[in-house]
């Protein structure tokens, strides 16, 4: 139309924060520090150190990497791979050990033959687990899991309509969906969601190393004061039992805040567990058992139902 219309001035970026990475002297340039895998987390831009590799077996011999690790082939029986990021593998995985701080990602899935394990400081997602023992750090997430010993200190999620869970055992802190549990022969399967006697147990000891805690500093104190009414300040203070004790009580004031705070922080993870379910939207078969803080209850064949403890008791809810 001929009229000339201005731009609004735009809003300077911030710098780029994260690891991996350094900032040029014109300081518009990233320069990777690392040869890896460039990410972005919750708007922080990371590169990680990635080992690539063909395949891992016996003969080529079992890999540790300070970084992530990339598996082009297949995870050979009897081999271990320990690696601080995650653990990509493109093939599938025998009977195995695979550690990782990150995440393990198969893109076909693990048949371990009851000899294997996977433990993933947070996720493990496959399209297959069978015969393996899986532990993450938050959630496991598979289409497809057969006899395995599965704990999720988040959630377990078997997704597909044919997806399965059947055989073995399986604990989600947070809660577990799935399309069917179980299997037509009664397959016996055991779900544990949410609180265990794990957690419990650790609480008791907080709160007994809380009391103790308080009881020593008790009687710190009370000699604390005896050397304050006994002695003037110029006295005590060089006084090496009385420099013991003030900083014995700094010490166990200190004890008693961690412990306080670890506490807390049990006591909210507890609550978020209070409100855990089970989500099947298929088909909840006959010979499983489930427990939900606690309480157990022994399935029927049911469909589409949702589980959860209401009270002391395992409410069957239809979808």
């Amino acid at each position: 139309t001929g009229k000339i219309l201005h731009a609004k001035a735009g809003e300077q970026l911030s710098a780029l924060t994260g690891k991996g990475f350094m900032l040029m002297p014109d300081q518009k340039t990233y320069l990777a520090t690392v040869a890896g895998r460039v990410d972005v987390k919750e708007g922080r831009l990371e590169v990680t150190k990635m080992l690539e590799v063909e395949e891992v077996t016996l003969a080529t011999g079992n890999v540790q990497f300070d970084g992530s690790v990339h598996v082009k082939g297949n995870v050979g029986s009897g081999t271990v791979i320990h690696a601080t990021e995650d653990v990509f593998v493109d093939g599938s995985v025998e009977s195995a050990f695979i550690e990782c701080g990150g995440s393990v990602v198969l893109r076909q899935g693990a048949n371990a033959a009851g000899n294997g394990r996977i433990k993933a400081g947070k996720n493990a997602n496959g399209r297959f687990f069978e015969a393996i023992k899986v532990y993450a750090g938050e959630e496991i997430r598979a289409n497809y899991c057969l006899n395995c010993e599965l704990y999720a200190e988040k959630k377990i999620v078997v997704s597909g309509t044919k997806g399965t869970l059947a055989g073995g055992t399986a604990y989600a802190g947070r809660g577990l969906q799935a399309h069917n549990v179980g299997n037509w022969t009664g397959l016996f399967t055991y779900l544990k969601l949410g609180i265990d006697e794990t957690m419990t147990k650790q609480k008791q000891e907080i709160e007994d190393q809380i009391r103790e805690a308080q009881e020593e500093l008790g009687i710190l104190g009370n000699a604390y004061l005896d050397f304050q009414k006994k002695y003037p300040p110029a006295v005590r203070n060089t006084m090496e039992m009385y420099l013991k004790i003030e900083s014995a009580i700094y010490t166990k004031e200190k004890e008693i805040t961690e412990l306080s705070e670890s506490q807390k922080q049990l006591e909210e993870k507890l609550k978020t567990m209070g409100d855990v379910k089970a989500v099947i939207k298929g088909s909840l078969y006959e010979g499983t058992i489930v427990e939900i803080n606690g309480q157990k209850w022994s399935a029927r064949s049911i469909q589409d139902v949702t589980l959860k403890n209401v009270k002391g008791r395992i409410r069957v809810r239809a979808n």
